[in-house]
């Protein structure tokens, strides 16, 4: 018969769809417990490149200096050759670079027109290029050599679609959006419901904050919105 869950976000989706699409499919060498808490690894990696592909153009380039840490501690020269081979091994033509000690400037033609991509400090000491490099690290403590070279978040992507078939899946951008049954499950029934709390300790920058969001004043919000629109992990449109 039919079923109803309820899913808080991506996250909780996210184990819920590779436990279902794993009960149906079975790889030779590995248990069902392990798989699913390396596919929650390989779905908190994907996540990070997606939010790194908002901020740094070339995310096939940046994947590969993430799977690849060894190349960063190349002298410049070396390694823009070793990133001028993988970008002429995908298709891509390398336009014009700029070399310097400290970093690489690489403009390249792609499907999708020209690309730039500056690798430096500032691109090495971004928070979630790190957070991927150590995610990926946790990968490869795994160690599967049960997928034949096959891209895991390809795999991955196929367990997800095994589990969505047959279901229908709905997103809940606010609670004006669901009928009074559905309200007392996800929120309104003491079991279930979640309580955040935001505080702000300084009284002066709360009231700044609240007026900020909560005022007349139109032009200072979307100004916040636009200035932070890269920094959302998390929006439903």
């Amino acid at each position: 018969g039919k079923k109803e869950i309820y899913l808080k976000d991506d996250t909780e989706m996210n184990a819920f769809l590779i436990e279902s699409g794993l009960e149906t499919m079975e790889i030779e060498g590995v248990g069902t417990p392990d798989l699913i808490d390396y596919f929650k690894i390989i779905a908190a990696y994907r996540g990070i490149l997606k939010e790194l592909e908002k901020r740094f153009s070339m995310i096939e380039v940046v994947r590969y200096l993430i799977e690849n840490p060894d190349l960063i501690s190349l002298p410049s020269h070396e390694l823009f050759e070793a990133i001028k081979a993988y970008i002429q091994k995908v298709g891509y033509n390398l336009l014009n670079h700029y070399i310097t000690p400290e970093s690489l400037h690489l403009f390249i033609q792609t499907n999708d027109g020209l690309e730039e991509l500056l690798l430096d400090d500032t691109f090495y000491g971004n928070a979630l290029y790190e957070e991927a490099c150590y995610i990926y690290g946790k990968i490869q403590e795994r160690d599967f050599d049960v997928f034949e070279g096959r891209d895991p978040i390809e795999i991955l992507d196929e367990i997800e679609k095994n589990a969505k078939k047959g279901a229908y899946i709905q997103r809940y951008k606010g609670l004006g959006e669901m009928n009074p049954e559905q309200l007392w499950e996800t929120t309104m029934n003491p079991e279930n419901r979640r309580l955040l709390q935001v505080k702000v300790e300084d009284a002066e920058l709360a009231s700044e904050t609240f007026t900020l969001f909560m005022g007349d004043e139109v032009e200072p919000r979307r100004q916040y919105i636009q200035d932070h629109a890269k920094d959302v992990k998390h929006l439903d449109v």
